[in-house]
């Protein structure tokens, strides 16, 4: 008889009295062994073997008929879902998020909470709301799939909703200070940075100059990728985490369901209005979207460009748009931005000769102006990479004076940060130690300040912070993580 194996794991045994045919294949499949007649006098006919059995299909070939046969094999594998996360958004809600089990056929979630049973669902993440102030809740989350079967609980996870009468820590400290004080602000879990170093010793704010205040949710995200120790770019040296203004503390989230890409600068950005939290992929024309509401990441309709590595993205809130910013050293640089009514991509500012880099750009909103300031990038042809640019609400841009600074500022080289009080642009260069600049929007002109003693945002000749301005208290925060001082400060700006 001729046995011919067409699967990996399919195996067939032959002797002078009978073939047997083994194989394993994972609950939710199902195999079909298709046997020619080796006789005229062959019958047909169908047997359905039970888990772990195994049957002579085939016995001498002149005296037997040989079959068709179906096999379905329970081979078990991993239901349960990982990286279960509960953090406390308030006094009211716990906000779960968890990462999908590595198979197919997952069709929902059940969420416990103290062994009961409180909802199902088919994201990977729970609001669980309506909750009481200073109550300890503790959450398990099970998977089910379309065979009927359940995983193992995932590991418990705790949080202790805060008083309601409880000022927060931020809210204490921000009441606290004056125009042109810098605090250290103490925090859960910052852990000396080490809730920024990826597993392969990197940390996260090599390759991203932003964290992302989200007004809807209280809280930073930050999301970002290293070189790491071993020099390796991939997921291994890509992390996402969050900081929540209720608990104040720092909580690792689940992986990132794609790969960022290395020098993933200015690629963020989060919908003031809905909390939609915005990643652009390297060199890429995708973006991405983390929808709190459902827990889900989506993919917007990809860019009319690819753009280069190191592009900007940022949130309008006076036009409710993303708008990203692909420079072009020769004058040709493109601004689109994203219809939510149509789903589609608009240019702006078409034909307009806008020299700036063609990568490592900056975007940043000011809502005090009603403007996006844009810019700066890798030197080159007819930019120098000093270029600043705002665009208002109606897709008009001006030219500003150059920033001071003795080279190119961008998302590598430069922390820009729109100031929530005046709303005017701050720019802390690489090169220059001991003071920052900030452009008066009103008469555009630069002014320098000085920074205190023992405060910089750089290390070894390199930027190591990210900033998030927060103008629910006209402060900004710059989280610098470095081997050697990992500290998070908060600024209220002094014009």
């Amino acid at each position: 008889m001729k046995i011919k194996n067409e699967l990996n794991n399919a195996m067939g045994v032959s002797t002078n009295t009978n073939v047997v045919f083994i194989w394993v294949v994972c609950l939710g499949f199902t195999l079909t062994l298709l046997l020619a007649p080796v006789s005229a006098n062959a019958k047909n006919k169908v047997t359905i073997l039970s888990t772990g059995e195994s049957i002579i299909i085939a016995d001498n070939p002149l005296q037997i008929a040989s079959s068709d046969i179906i096999f379905r094999s329970s081979f078990e594998y991993d239901l349960t879902p990982t990286e279960l996360s509960a953090v406390a958004l308030g006094s009211y809600q716990v906000q779960l998020m968890w990462i999908a089990p590595e198979v197919n056929d997952v069709e929902g979630y059940r969420i416990f909470e103290s062994g009961a049973l409180i909802a199902t669902t088919t994201t990977t993440a729970y609001l669980h709301v309506d909750l009481t102030p200073e109550t300890s809740y503790s959450y398990t989350i099970e998977a089910f799939n379309t065979a009927g079967d359940n995983s193992q609980a995932t590991t418990a996870e705790s949080v202790t909703t805060p008083s309601e009468t409880t000022m927060t820590a931020l809210a204490m400290a921000a009441s606290a200070m004056e125009p042109g004080d810098w605090i250290t602000f103490t925090t859960e879990n910052f852990d000396n940075g080490n809730i920024l170093v990826t597993p392969d010793n990197g940390r996260i704010t090599e390759f991203t100059t932003e964290a992302i205040w989200d007004p809807v949710a209280r809280r930073v995200f930050i999301a970002g990728t290293a070189y790491g120790a071993s020099g390796e770019y991939g997921m291994i040296n890509q992390m996402w985490v969050q900081w929540s203004e209720a608990t104040n503390a720092w909580t690792l989230l689940p992986q990132l369901p794609f790969y960022l890409g290395f020098h993933s600068y200015d690629h963020a950005a989060l919908d003031s209005n809905t909390g939609d939290y915005y990643l652009r992929r390297v060199g890429s024309p995708q973006v991405r979207y983390y929808n709190p509401d459902i827990g889900n990441w989506g993919m917007l309709p990809d860019l009319p460009v690819n753009g280069s590595c190191c592009n900007a993205l940022e949130y309008f809130a006076d036009i409710d748009a993303l708008v990203f910013t692909a420079g072009a050293t020769n004058g040709n640089t493109k601004i689109f931005q994203y219809m939510k009514s149509s789903s589609s991509w608009q240019q702006l500012a078409a034909g307009e000769y806008l020299p700036m880099g063609n990568y490592h750009d900056i975007n940043e909103y000011s809502a005090t102006h009603g403007v996006l300031f844009f810019g700066g990038g890798k030197a080159g042809g007819s930019a120098s990479g000093r270029e600043l640019y705002s665009l208002d609400g109606s897709g008009n841009v001006m030219r500003h004076t150059d920033a001071p600074v003795p080279a190119e500022y961008g998302a590598n080289s430069a922390i820009t940060v729109a100031d929530p009080n005046t709303g005017n642009l701050l720019l802390f260069h690489h090169l220059i130690t001991g003071k920052f600049y900030e452009h008066v929007f009103s008469n555009d002109t630069w002014v320098a300040h000085d920074l205190p003693e023992g405060i910089s945002m750089v290390a070894d000749g390199d930027l190591v912070a990210v900033a998030a301005p927060i103008p629910e208290y006209d402060v900004i925060m710059f989280i610098k993580a470095h081997a050697a001082n990992s500290v998070i400060y908060l600024y209220k700006h002094q014009p």
